[in-house]
């Protein structure tokens, strides 16, 4: 939960400058959630992504870091999606 208000401050802050922040605070939240996802209340990966990308999809310089850094995300006309990659 921490990482994701970590990646919400960052992108709010409009600044391109903080993306690649973003982006590993985002990472990091994702592979913190793989054993955890199931037990909690926060909503699962792809969920949070559809949503982060509603809010936040006219930043165009943030998605392709999104997308190289986080194995699994994918970004067409439908919007995000995720499909988790076990490293």
């Amino acid at each position: 939960a921490i990482r994701r208000c970590l990646v919400e401050f960052a992108l709010q802050s409009a600044q391109s400058k903080y993306y690649s922040h973003a982006v590993s605070d985002l990472k990091k939240s994702i592979d913190y959630s793989m054993d955890i996802e199931s037990q909690t209340v926060m909503p699962d990966t792809e969920i949070y992504l559809s949503s982060l990308y509603e809010k936040h999809k006219r930043k165009v310089s943030l998605w392709p870091l999104m997308k190289e850094k986080i194995k699994g995300l994918s970004i067409g006309k439908e919007g995000v999606r995720y499909e988790r990659i076990q490293s």
